[in-house]
C-alpha cells in the first residue's frame, strides 16, 4: 500500500500544480482601459448609496429599548442552602464512587495477575 501511495501523491501533485499556475495568469489590460477602483473608494461609494437609501426610506429607525430594567425579575446569583446542601451531597457521592471504583480495579488486577493471565 505504501509503495503505491507516493508515486500516486506525486503524480497528482504534478498534474494540479501546472493547472492552477496557468489559471492564476491573468492578462495585462490595455492602457486606455479605466483604471479599477481601490476598495476602499468601493466600499465608501456602497456606505454612501446605503445611507441616501435610509434616509429615504419611509421606514422608521428601531430604536432602543426604554422600558424598566427587567434585571431584578431573574433569579439571584446566591443560591440557597438546598442548593449547597445538594452540591455537597453530589460530590461526596461521585468521590465515593470513584474510590470504590479504584479500589475494584485494584482487585481485578491483582486478581489476574494471580491467576497467571
Amino acid at each position: 500500500m505504501k509503495p503505491m501511495f507516493a508515486p500516486a501523491l506525486l503524480a497528482a501533485v504534478l498534474l494540479t500544480v501546472p493547472a492552477h499556475v496557468f489559471a492564476s495568469e491573468t492578462k495585462v489590460a490595455a492602457p486606455g482601459a479605466a483604471e479599477t477602483a481601490s476598495i476602499r473608494a468601493a466600499a465608501d461609494r456602497a456606505v454612501r448609496a446605503e445611507a441616501l437609501q435610509v434616509a429615504e426610506s419611509d421606514v422608521p429607525v428601531p430604536r432602543a429599548y426604554q422600558g424598566r430594567d427587567r434585571s431584578r425579575k431573574q433569579m439571584g446569583g446566591g443560591g440557597s442552602k438546598a442548593g449547597m446542601v445538594i452540591g455537597l451531597v453530589s460530590a461526596l457521592a461521585g468521590t465515593a464512587a470513584t474510590i470504590y471504583m479504584v479500589k475494584e480495579m485494584q482487585k481485578n488486577n491483582r486478581d489476574a495477575t494471580a491467576a497467571g493471565q
